[in-house]
């Protein structure tokens, strides 16, 4: 039998990042996850993983570095400076693949296709299956526009959030930002999740201005089909505690410029 421990007895880094990118066996990850959840280090390894990841995201956007490859390519004379970029481009996405699955063990991403139902543009992060959305609206002159995720935005901009249940009963959304700092922002108040309105789109009663909190603010739409408690949902969006058994979470990322 292969140790896959290092000389510490922990996940060596290069299974960790493997793992965290979704590039391991269903059976060897559910292994991994379970030795990070006996590693009293490990959960805080992954974040300490998810930062960095994030950073380089933010230095090097995957869009704009792709963009820039194309450019570059396009042009004869540049073979060898669309190489280098080709490259940087390479990493970016790989961190903008290893940011979208650095999550808790509840809320690792499915093994196996996406789900058709899932929305171009919107990242799913789930702990139970189940279709349920949030979609981030920013408020400009000529009425709001909706956002993709990861999209930028200034602080200052005034963001306006909505769910779609999709069959989901309770519910609850939760922001962090680059800070650590955590918004409830459905319910705003109380310690159990909400009922969800069926059917349609619903937007929450108020809107979210932006503030000055550096890199990000990532929303979490966290539901269920049964009631749940919310007040452990600050450690979650934070990346430090598993998400509430039987829950599903969908996470929508604006970036500050």
């Amino acid at each position: 039998m292969t140790n896959d421990n290092d000389e510490r007895g922990r996940v060596p880094d290069w299974l960790l990042e493997r793992f965290a990118a979704g590039a391991l066996p269903p059976a060897q990850a559910r292994d991994v996850q379970d030795r990070l959840g006996r590693d009293p280090g490990g959960q805080e390894r992954l974040a300490a993983l998810a930062r960095s990841n994030e950073e380089i995201l933010a230095a090097h956007p995957p869009a704009r570095v792709a963009a820039a490859v194309r450019q570059r390519a396009a042009s004869p004379r540049s073979a060898r400076p669309a190489r280098s970029l080709m490259a940087l481009s390479m990493v970016a996405m790989a961190a903008a693949a290893l940011i979208l699955v650095l999550r808790p063990k509840d809320l690792r991403p499915p093994a196996g296709p996406p789900d058709p139902r899932q929305e171009s543009g919107e990242d799913r992060i789930k702990g139970v299956s189940g279709p349920a959305t949030l979609r981030v609206y920013r408020k400009a002159a000529r009425g709001a526009e909706r956002l993709a995720d990861g999209a930028s935005a200034r602080p200052g901009d005034q963001l306006q959030l909505a769910y779609l249940a999709r069959g989901q009963r309770f519910g609850a959304v939760v922001s962090v930002d680059g800070a650590g700092q955590v918004t409830y922002h459905l319910p705003e108040k109380g310690a159990r999740a909400v009922a969800l309105q069926p059917g349609g789109e619903v937007t929450l009663p108020d809107s979210y201005q932006l503030d000055a909190a550096p890199r990000f603010e990532r929303f979490c739409l966290i539901t269920s089909d049964r009631p749940f408690e919310t007040d452990g949902l600050a450690d979650t969006v934070r990346g430090t505690r598993p998400a509430p058994a039987g829950t599903e979470v969908f996470t929508f990322t604006v970036r500050k410029e």
